[in-house]
């Protein structure tokens, strides 16, 4: 599965929405401060997780990567202009231009093709041996930061269900100040659900015109219009309760953020 995340974008709010307990909102404002939490204490388990389990294996992911590729060079189809490699130059433009160079009949296609299965072959390894530092890393990054949760809207039962003390509580409205908003440089994005008891009843649903549906398998192709803060997949995917499980090779998930 390869997933291509691209550059966040500023946001355009002018205000978000702290809900809290009345207790923690008096100190809030008595101290004229917030507290930044761990994420490794969130309550909600879907929150910042990451475990890293491919639920593939080598030999398929390097079968997926030839079979795609061979794909386009026989038939023109089969690689988005979205579909980018690790370096962030674009796998497809590369594809493309070899493409080019088969059909003039400079390159013998069963020559190109016998290449390209012996770079998937090596390519699907280098990643896999990647995996568990890249796990570590993304893991390691939890230990130092610090996170403070708001919402862009003020309005969802859920949210003040979980976190405005069984709808006892209060919610804050905090307006952005344009001069300090993110003064880290950190990029902001939205919180995105992939299993749909958690995206439908937050008003999320895929950018593909087929959404999510319960528990059905169903065979995604990617849009040529890919809209801000939604999740679009290409391949055969299933959606279950908690999550979007992926039940073909060669699967896609496209994401614009809108920070």
């Amino acid at each position: 599965m390869q997933i291509v995340v691209f550059m966040p974008k500023i946001h355009n709010r002018d205000y978000f929405y702290k809900y809290t307990d009345i207790e923690a909102a008096t100190a809030n404002i008595i101290h004229n401060s917030f507290r930044f939490s761990s994420p490794k204490t969130f309550n909600d388990p879907f929150d910042v997780q990451f475990d890293l389990h491919p639920t593939f294996t080598k030999e398929e992911l390097a079968e997926g990567l030839f079979l795609r590729t061979k794909k386009f060079l026989e038939t023109g189809e089969g690689i988005g202009s979205h579909f980018a490699s690790p370096t962030g130059v674009k796998f497809s433009e590369v594809i493309k231009k070899l493409k080019k160079l088969i059909d003039s009949g400079m390159i013998p296609i069963e020559e190109a093709l016998q290449e390209i299965k012996e770079a998937s072959r090596e390519g699907s390894e280098a990643i896999f041996e990647g995996f568990p530092r890249f796990h570590s890393e993304i893991r390691g990054h939890f230990e130092d930061v610090a996170v403070f949760c708001v919402s862009e809207d003020p309005t969802n039962l859920l949210m003040w269900s979980h976190y405005a003390n069984s709808h006892k509580g209060v919610v804050l409205k905090l307006k952005v100040n344009e001069e300090t908003d993110n003064f880290l440089g950190f990029p902001r994005t939205p919180e995105l659900y992939a299993g749909y008891s958690f995206a439908l009843t937050r008003g999320q649903n895929l950018g593909n015109k087929e959404g999510m549906q319960p528990d059905k398998i169903i065979t995604y192709i990617l849009s040529s219009e890919v809209l801000e803060n939604r999740i679009y997949l290409e391949g055969i995917w299933k959606s279950n309760s908690d999550n979007l499980e992926l039940r073909g090779s060669g699967g896609l998930v496209v994401l614009d953020f809108l920070g």
